[in-house]
């Protein structure tokens, strides 16, 4: 028989038992439809209703195979087409549960389907879904907030940079790389080129502080770049030894070596690392720090630059100025947080002063600060600053790389501070003993000053009692009591040229009735220093 899917359950062809040769019936064959009828139908497969009932089958019976065995006579006592028409019964079949499962469309017309309702849903709202995207992810608020914020809380840091300073006399530019691996963990490589005097002086310079707290720093070319810039000079000469010894060598400087020096700045230092070691790990105190930005937004946008490809990231470009009244309640915000609390138990003066931010310039500079985000990522590319003022112009440049694999590598071959104290303290003791003489220079040239300026109040006093500006030996015999000298002051006086070998020594003379000069020796600063009374308007007498 023809099977419908769609409406029956599968039919399985029954296996003709083997039985005699059926006798011919005197009866006429019953029909079709009527035999049907007395066969049970089985349980629905399923719960879901169908349209139409289903009659399912039995095993066969003597009937059945007789009614197969006609099939091919007889055709039309079957159904015709199973969707077209009832079945021809005397009664009414019996209802039977719906188990019509609807036809499956093909996997690949499904996607076909999905995909052109995506398309459709594009091009519909392409231009909301853009706009949403400009006025909220980029919107440049948002992107400097972002970068700051992402700035903040990023576990490890690269960059490369450069600093120019120029003045009328020396230029100074740096080319620079570092790393941060947290905040106690860092490099910073340098190298300098000084333009004086129509010469370029060179010299590299490194520094790094390990997760232990450890600082290194190196410097080569020393001697040579001091010895040139600054000649043979006293406070130079002082550190000749140390600087021999530390020229181009890595020198550690650790908690235990500063306490062979101060105590309290070991103990200062290795609290400090303690707690910078936690702030490394500590998600928590990194968030405060961004949320107290959040609050506290003291970058101001002036304006939007062109976009730029910085390091081949597409990236953002914006003016920024500061806002001091803001910036002010950021570092207050910041001297409250658990980290600044933790860091001054260590050291009371560990401290931001929000005074030093808000704090107004006295020089007439102009400044520049722009900055470059990337589009996608809202994390700083490039920060720029520019400043120009009177007789002095500079910049800055860095490019960061925020979150990348970066490593700090400890030194092993270098000089403690233990193993330089010799040098250091023979450093510190010329340095000690040249100060004390420059203060006693400051103090004989400030005296003999002093001494000068009294004379010539004396000579003013003679002469508006006289009418005339006395001699030197006028002025020392102290005839006038108005113009009288101290008995030292007098004795120090002199009429002969003096020199930087008699500091003590004031030299007195007329350029006429009218005038004269004083002079008096600059100990500090080696040289003979002169001071006019009344009119010196020609030769000295």
């Amino acid at each position: 028989m023809p099977e419908d899917n769609n409406q029956y359950s599968p039919y399985t062809p029954p296996q003709a038992p083997q039985q005699p040769t059926p006798q011919q019936s005197s009866q006429p064959v019953q029909p079709y439809g009527e035999r049907l009828q007395s066969v049970e139908p089985l349980q629905p497969l399923s719960s879901e209703p169908a349209p139409m009932p289903t009659p399912q089958y039995v095993q066969p019976t003597e009937q059945l195979a007789v009614v197969e065995q006609e099939a091919t006579t007889e055709p039309q006592q079957y159904y015709a087409a199973p969707q077209a028409t009832p079945w021809q019964s005397a009664e009414p079949a019996a209802p039977v549960a719906d188990t019509y499962v609807a036809p499956k469309v093909p996997r690949k017309n499904m996607k076909l389907i999905i995909a052109s309702i995506v398309t459709g849903a594009i091009l519909l709202l392409g231009g909301g879904v853009y706009a949403a995207y400009a006025l909220w992810y980029q919107n440049p608020e948002k992107v400097l907030t972002d970068a700051v914020s992402n700035a903040i809380k990023a576990k490890t840091a690269s960059y490369t940079g450069t600093v120019a300073v120029n003045t009328d006399d020396v230029k100074v530019a740096i080319e620079l790389n570092g790393v941060e691996a947290g905040l106690a963990t860092r490099e910073v490589n340098a190298k300098v080129t000084i333009t004086a005097q129509g010469k370029d002086f060179k010299l590299n310079g490194s520094a790094l502080a390990d997760k232990d707290g450890n600082i290194f720093f190196k410097v080569s070319n020393l001697k040579s770049v001091i010895d040139q810039t600054l000649g043979e000079t006293g406070m130079v000469a002082a550190f000749d030894g140390l600087i021999s010894k530390i020229d181009n060598k890595w020198i550690r400087i650790s908690a235990d070596d500063l306490a062979d020096f101060s105590k309290e700045a070991s103990e200062a230092k290795k609290c400090a690392t303690d707690v910078l070691k936690k702030l490394d790990t500590d998600k928590a105190t990194r968030d405060e720090f961004a949320t107290i930005y959040s609050k506290n937004k003291f970058i101001v946008i002036d304006s939007s630059l062109p976009a730029r490809t910085i390091n081949g990231i597409d990236s953002m470009g914006y003016e920024l100025s500061i806002n001091k009244t803001t910036a002010k309640s950021f570092v207050e915000a910041i001297n409250t947080t658990q980290l600044m609390k933790d860091l001054q138990k260590c050291d009371e003066s560990i401290k931001l002063d929000a005074d030093d931010v808000t704090g107004q310039s006295t020089s007439k500079t102009t400044q520049k600060l722009e900055v470059s985000v990337s589009r996608w990522t809202h994390e700083f590319t490039q920060v720029k600053f520019t400043a120009t003022g009177e007789g002095v112009s500079g910049n800055a440049t860095v490019e960061p790389l925020f979150n990348k694999d970066v490593k700090v590598v400890t030194p092993t071959d270098f000089l403690t501070l233990k193993q330089l104290q010799t040098e250091i303290e023979a450093a510190m003791g010329a340095v000690q003993e040249a100060a004390y003489a420059s203060i006693q220079d400051r103090s004989a040239t400030s005296q003999a000053q002093a001494n000068a300026n009294t004379v010539i109040k004396k000579a003013e006093a003679y002469n508006a009692v006289e009418g005339k500006y006395p001699t030197l030996a006028e002025l020392k015999a102290g005839t006038v009591p108005e113009a009288r000298l101290t008995a030292e002051l007098a004795a120090q006086l002199t009429g002969q040229e003096i020199s930087t070998s008699t500091p003590e020594r004031i030299q007195y003379e007329l350029c006429s009735t009218t005038g004269g000069r004083v002079s008096y020796v600059d100990v500090s600063g080696d040289a003979i220093l002169g001071l006019t009374f009344g009119t010196c308007d020609s030769s000295l007498l």
